[in-house]
């Protein structure tokens, strides 16, 4: 058997083999390959794909609309490019989805070349494959919503700036800066001022505590700003033109009042951040946890003051994401999307510490024995299935085939990391590969079978059954994807929702109502002949609708799961009291 040198020196050289071709060709299924297996997703990716389309079909590019009202929570960036997509490619969930999957491959592309510059290529190659194959950063590349984009921009954006900074022409350093500025002013266009906060801490942060603020002139601040203010400010300005409301429900309420309060329900206790990283990390939780850890130890032990001006800032950059979401009051689990660029580089940075410490096996214990653990639970899950039925409701939504093929496939990783232990590298890596494509393939698989279920089936269903003079409504739901398959605004009964302020704000709009206006509107109706109702509903308020609407004859319903549209006849005859 090899000793330990040789084979850390061989992992190093086919290492050092990959090039950016083979990687590109390396990534592209894990970016592109499963784009279309799912349905549109309610309620995200269906919002992020009607506000498009009611773009085109108004032809205001300016202010956003849902549903037929005004919907002022996020900026139009992403809304723009989806609407490209959508006038090119019509209703396609591959190609619809296609944007995000890009700005992601991109960024990882970057952080590649970037770490390469400031590090070396093996560097690269492992923080590339790292966060390629980390779960939630892949999962969440294949969808529709706005915190991918914003994670990646704000990426951009500091590699642009932190490479500015290290130039010695000056050129060269306005170009890059200008570059940077640009993206940043994209991100106040995608997701509002989180991204220049992110941005402009994280750089106040690195300049201080790695003493570079000599590098930054105040011209180089005056030309980033204005850069900032020429790319994100006209649209501000042109919506505020129309609506003078614009600037408290964007500003206050969606940015301060969003942080500092709960006024959205989506507060969680301080340290929920923390398994979400753990998890979104899988294979490599382990690795970060020990990357961290003797990082840390180092720095303590030994006082090290040699610490790079790279490590600083990426460390600036993972703590500052870290608190920042942590202290506020509105959490989601994409919202931590912005701490995985750093922590894969800190982590590639800590394997390759190991390989060129010789200490390869230990590399096989951090892959190995989190998969292990993995493959045992899910096998235990397995074995137990029925029985975790009757008390586990999330589990029930899991077919069984599913909890196997995740063993199979957390043990075929547990034979990679045995097979490095052993130095039996082509193997390793092949049955790396076996895991790394087969576990992303089956995420996505799963996700179309628990995901909230498309009404993309009834609402054909409903095209193909009604006539032009039939009525289209929902009773106390809000169903996102309906008004994309109907391709027309939908009016909707007992339900506000994310719908509020533009009821509020358009008082004159007749097509959100609650039961005693739908009444009084049926009760003007004069009927010439019975009116057809196609009513969109959770099949629990049937009988809700039955005993609160008499004069409505229930025909007959199509039910998916808990939810059904129900065909119902209003008689010429029935009274609406």
């Amino acid at each position: 058997m090899q000793n330990h040198t040789e084979f850390s020196f061989k992992v190093i050289s086919y290492i050092k083999k990959c090039s950016v071709g083979f990687l590109i060709i390396f990534l592209l299924p894990i970016f592109f390959g499963f784009l279309g297996i799912r349905p549109i997703a309610t309620p995200d990716e269906a919002r992020y794909i009607e506000i498009p389309r009611e773009m085109i079909a108004r032809s205001d590019w300016i202010v956003p609309y849902l549903n037929g009202l005004i919907y002022f929570e996020k900026p139009p960036f992403v809304y723009w490019i989806i609407a490209l997509f959508l006038k090119i490619f019509h209703l396609n969930e591959y190609f619809l989805r296609l944007p995000i999957a890009i700005i992601s491959f991109i960024t990882v592309i970057s952080q590649y070349f970037f770490v390469k510059k400031y590090e070396n290529h093996t560097t690269a190659i492992l923080s590339t494959f790292i966060i390629s194959s980390s779960i939630l950063w892949v999962f969440l590349s294949q969808m529709i919503i706005l915190d991918m984009p914003l994670a990646c921009l704000t990426t951009l954006s500091l590699f642009c700036y932190y490479h500015s900074l290290q130039q010695t022409k000056v050129n060269a350093l306005y170009a890059w800066s200008a570059l940077g500025s640009i993206l940043c002013g994209l991100t106040l266009l995608t997701k509002g001022l989180v991204g220049l906060a992110f941005i402009g801490m994280i750089g106040i942060l690195w300049a201080t505590f790695s003493k570079e603020w000599r590098k930054i002139s105040p011209l180089y601040l005056l030309i980033q700003l204005l850069i900032i203010l020429a790319v994100a400010l006209p649209w501000h300005f042109a919506v505020a033109h129309r609506h003078p409301d614009f600037w408290h429900k964007y500003f206050y309420v969606e940015h301060f009042a969003r942080y500092t309060t709960s006024y959205h329900r989506r507060y969680q206790p301080f340290w929920f951040f923390i398994p979400i990283i753990l998890l979104g990390f899988i294979p490599w939780m382990a690795t970060l946890l020990a990357g961290l850890y003797h990082s840390i130890k180092e720095k303590i032990k030994e006082h090290e003051h040699n610490v790079t001006s790279l490590q600083i800032f990426l460390y600036c950059w993972a703590a500052f994401t870290f608190f920042f979401f942590s202290f506020s009051n509105s959490k989601l689990i994409p919202y931590i999307l912005p701490l995985f660029p750093p922590l894969s580089i800190l982590v590639a940075k800590h394997l390759y510490q190991l390989i060129s410490q010789e200490k390869c096996k230990y590399i096989s214990m951090l892959l190995g024995i989190p998969a292990l653990c993995i493959t045992i639970a899910f096998f235990i899950t397995g074995t137990n299935y029925h029985q975790l039925n009757l008390t586990l409701s999330d589990i029930s939504d899991i077919p069984l085939k599913y909890i196997w093929t995740f063993s199979c496939l957390f043990f075929t990783l547990f034979l990679s990391s045995i097979a490095l232990r052993q130095s039996f590298l082509k193997s390793s890596f092949v049955l790396f590969l076996v895991w790394m494509y087969g576990f992303h393939f089956t995420v996505f698989d799963v996700a179309a079978t628990v995901q909230k279920p498309s009404m993309q089936s009834l609402c054909k269903h409903l095209q193909q059954s009604s006539s032009k003079d039939d009525h289209v409504w929902m009773y106390t739901v809000y169903f996102q994807d309906v008004p994309i398959y109907l391709n027309k605004t939908v009016k909707i009964i007992d339900y506000l929702g994310e719908l509020e302020y533009g009821v509020h704000a358009n008082t004159a709009q007749n097509w959100i109502l609650n039961s005693h206006q739908w009444k009084k509107m049926l009760s003007k109706t004069n009927l010439t002949q019975n009116q057809t109702h196609w009513i969109f509903t959770k099949e629990t308020r049937i009988v809700d609708l039955v005993q609160n609407f008499p004069f409505l004859q229930l025909v007959n319903k199509k039910c998916e799961q808990n939810f059904c549209l129900i065909k119902a006849i209003q008689s010429k005859t029935a009274q609406v009291n």
